[in-house]
């Protein structure tokens, strides 16, 4: 590269920068212009916290209700007047009690519980004309006039401080971009986006039904195609576990209330487990998780140092008490099937497990063509113990081996505080769905609460009883999330591997359907997942339907097909492959699944 590539390179870069950097300030006014035209139809109404996201903007709000289509377009039309206003927008700097006077004189109770987590003697604040001022670093546009391409997308429930205790409040979220053109565009590319989610792909290609009101939300019933793939993903699982050293068990999804209580989940989970209720006077209670059960699997037998680590996997179904609110299609229901796993292992091991954990769960995730996802390592909030069983000394030591563990792999991972679970802290693997949204797939924890806490022991190479570390293990987190991230990651188009359907036959006529049987016979015989469409179409309609459904490869036969014994091939792509032989065809598909594992 010349200088005067190198130079223009750098210069292009510079101004990306600088649009990026504007773009960002302007999304930050749009919060508070936001905020100024709810308070003034909404006097009452009590600000949360306003931050600029990927596309725009959002604001939370405590109001007597949810806003409607309707009241957005108010409110929205109450934006526009201020910025017609051109208002100026400036910082305003106020020491420390005075702007605590000035906040409660105002009502504004979650601004104020902000301020009191902040140890400065000043604050700065941001002031919109002579009616606005709001709690904010900065930076912002010079005046109201300078923005201009926006749209109120909606409102969502959520809770001060991603808390389900503490009050319900309305999120309402913006778009907004430098040009108007820019926004059509968005707009048009997220209305792409909703044709791609699973929860409309899911339901087109008869993987599930979520709309099914006899069953309850959160309840998908699972169609033929949709069992199908959930058991190719499974099967995969299975033996990438049993490669690695894993034991499968199965255990009950009903047990004894006092089994959870034990471990602590009962009291930690408790609002989301799903009431419990009584069999031949005892309570029981549907299982939020698996770990009490599997902590009996191994305290069934004496263990000695010979047989450790003992590592025993699952694929459990669990339940939750998830809100109305928190449901969203297959990412968050109220059964799901887990991929869990617990590995009891010697105290001087467990560094060297955590980084083959590591190596496992990336080495899976690639293999169904994962490749960009965060690492996030999920800690105690030391201020809230209350949350948490065990010592300072236990839950430094448990941080240490993760630490340890990501140095050892040379992984970055985001420190997330407060994310961590009652018993100890974990390195969490995070993928996004279609609309961005992050969803936790993998999961490592380490656990030296647990295993304390219920007596579990080894004899150790002394003949000594020793208390073994745990690590709570999940590759691929709930079976129906990854099944959804997978659908949109391949916008409905799932690799010939994972097909539920690999092939689809279509005979051009009734006439046809015995040399069509036979072909069908033919493939499923090497172990090719096929189907027959026997419906009274048109070959068109039968094609248009396949390629609709993402089925990999179509096998067309007619009168030539049945009079020289061959199939003529089209795959899912559109391009004709041509009349083959049948033996053909199956080494060309053969080599194709063999190049994709």
């Amino acid at each position: 590269m010349s200088d005067t590539d190198a130079n223009t390179n750098k210069n292009n870069s510079d101004q990306q920068q600088i649009e990026h950097e504007e773009l960002e300030k302007m999304r930050h006014s749009f919060t508070h212009i936001l905020a100024q035209a709810v308070l003034r139809l909404h006097p009452e109404a009590k600000l949360g916290i306003g931050p600029v996201v990927d596309s725009g903007f959002y604001y939370e709000f405590e109001l007597t209700e949810q806003p409607n289509e309707k009241e957005l377009k108010r409110i929205e039309k109450e934006m526009r007047k201020i910025i017609e206003q051109e208002m100026p927008i400036a910082q305003v700097i106020i020491p420390r009690e005075e702007a605590f006077d000035m906040l409660h004189q105002q009502g504004q109770i979650y601004k104020t519980e902000l301020l009191q987590e902040i140890p400065d003697e000043q604050f700065s604040f941001y002031k919109t004309g002579d009616e606005f001022i709001d709690l904010c670093r900065g930076p912002h546009v010079s005046h109201t006039g300078k923005l201009k391409s926006f749209k109120l997308m909606g409102v969502d429930k959520v809770h001060w401080m991603d808390d389900p205790n503490r009050p319900l409040l309305y999120k309402i979220k913006g778009l907004a971009f430098g040009t108007e053109k820019e926004l059509e565009e968005y707009l048009k590319w997220e209305q792409e986006k909703i044709k791609k989610e699973h929860k409309v792909l899911g339901p087109q290609r008869d993987y599930f039904n979520l709309r099914n009101n006899s069953t309850g939300p959160g309840l998908p019933i699972w169609l033929n195609e949709g069992t199908k793939a959930i058991s190719l993903i499974s099967e995969k699982l299975k033996a990438q576990r049993h490669k690695y050293g894993f034991i499968e068990v199965s255990t009950p999804a009903i047990a004894k209330v006092n089994l959870f209580k034990e471990t602590g989940h009962f009291e930690f989970y408790q609002d989301q487990d799903i009431n419990p209720f009584k069999l031949h006077n005892e309570l029981y209670m549907l299982r939020p998780m698996a770990t009490p059960l599997h902590i009996e699997v191994f305290r069934s037998k004496r263990q000695g140092y010979n047989n450790m680590p003992v590592r025993i996997f699952e694929l459990a179904k669990l339940y939750r008490e998830e809100s109305s609110q928190e449901l969203n299609g297959l990412a968050r229901t109220r059964e799901f099937t887990q991929d869990i796993a617990h590995i009891f292992i010697q105290k001087e091991k467990i560094v060297e497990e955590v980084v083959r954990l590591i190596e496992f769960t990336l080495d899976l995730l690639q293999s169904f063509g994962f490749r960009d996802y965060r690492l996030q390592f999920s800690r105690r909030d030391k201020r809230k113990n209350q949350d948490y069983l065990g010592t300072d000394e236990t839950w430094d030591l448990s941080e240490k081996i993760l630490i340890k563990a990501l140095e050892e792999t040379k992984l970055a991972a985001r420190e997330a505080i407060g994310e961590a679970d009652f018993y100890g802290p974990k390195i969490d693997f995070l993928i996004k769905d279609i609309q961005g949204h992050e969803w936790q797939v993998s999961t490592i924890q380490t656990d030296l609460v647990l295993p304390k806490r219920t007596n579990l022991v080894f004899k150790n190479s002394k003949n000594k009883d020793e208390t073994p570390y745990l690590i709570h293990h999940s590759a691929i987190g709930s079976l129906e999330r990854f099944f959804a991230l997978l659908i949109e990651f391949y916008s409905g188009a799932l690799p010939l591997w994972l097909a539920p359907t690999q092939i689809i036959i279509l005979p051009i006529s009734d006439s046809y359907i015995p040399y069509a049987k036979m072909v069908k016979r033919k493939m499923e015989e090497e172990g090719i997942r096929t189907d027959l469409d026997l419906r009274s179409e048109s070959l068109q309609n039968k094609i248009k339907q396949a390629q609709s459904n993402e089925i990999p490869y179509m096998i067309i036969v007619g009168k030539q097909e049945q009079a020289s014994n061959v199939i003529s091939v089209r795959p899912r792509t559109g391009e004709e492959m041509g009349v083959m032989k049948m033996d053909e065809f199956l080494q060309k598909i053969k080599q194709e699944l063999d190049n994709s594992h």
